[in-house]
């Protein structure tokens, strides 16, 4: 990408969802031995006005800002930060900016926001789901629906492994889940399997950026469709 970050700055909303995220972030931003130079939390639920915080963001002089945010104020920290003026990308933590309510209120100003995405109907097995979701429902598809959609597949594969109702026989065959990338696994990963606590190893999420009015998957660079684009 050719930008460099030595300097961060976090601003989240501060319910459980933001402190929580925002302290994961500190701690793995500071292992990569990247400054953390702001920690600013704010109350989301009805917000009306987010530039003072903008303000003392910007006061520390960061390379980028990490929000963690729900939609209202996702918006309002957006305006805030183009009306000041600074060139500063904004990269979001799955929050309001990946709502389709987000490009729609702020059209052009949405432009170059970055944020995680599940899920990428730019990429091959997104694109097929997404196509087959908005010829019935008219609309793309959310990266939660595309979780439930994925949810669905395991348990498909795991029933069919198990030919069983079994509960015993069901639940090994769930945690001996192992689909590898193709028509059965949607999201941004070579292989699903879960690990002894049950989590999926190999769970990863699309850094995306909105270029022309659509969430563009950037990173990582094999399911990158664009490239990023900073301060342009």
């Amino acid at each position: 990408m050719g930008y460099p970050v030595k300097r961060v700055a976090l601003l989240h909303e501060n319910t459980d969802f933001g402190t929580s995220t925002a302290l994961a972030q500190k701690i793995a931003l500071r292992k990569q031995g990247l400054e953390v130079v702001a920690d600013i939390g704010y109350k989301a639920e009805g917000v009306t006005n987010l530039d003072k915080e903008i303000t003392q963001v910007l006061a520390t002089k960061p390379d980028i800002i990490i929000t963690v945010t729900y939609l209202l104020d996702s918006i309002l920290i957006r305006r805030a930060l183009i009306q000041s003026g600074a060139a500063v990308p904004m990269v979001d933590t799955a929050g309001g900016t990946v709502s389709p309510e987000y490009i729609q209120t702020l059209g052009p100003l949405a432009e170059g926001t970055f944020t995680m995405a599940e899920y990428s109907k730019f990429v091959p097995e997104g694109k097929a789901l997404n196509d087959r979701f908005h010829a019935r429902f008219k609309t793309d598809i959310t990266g939660d629906s595309a979780y439930a959609y994925q949810a669905v597949l395991v348990l498909k594969d795991a029933l069919e492994r198990s030919r069983s109702m079994d509960k015993d026989r069901l639940r090994q065959a769930l945690s001996s889940t192992d689909i590898q990338q193709g028509p059965q696994l949607v999201l941004p990963s070579e292989r699903l399997h879960f690990d002894k606590n049950g989590q999926n190893e190999f769970a990863q999420l699309y850094v995306v950026q909105i270029q022309d009015g659509e969430l563009v998957p950037v990173w990582p660079a094999q399911y990158a469709t664009a490239k990023a684009k900073i301060n342009e």
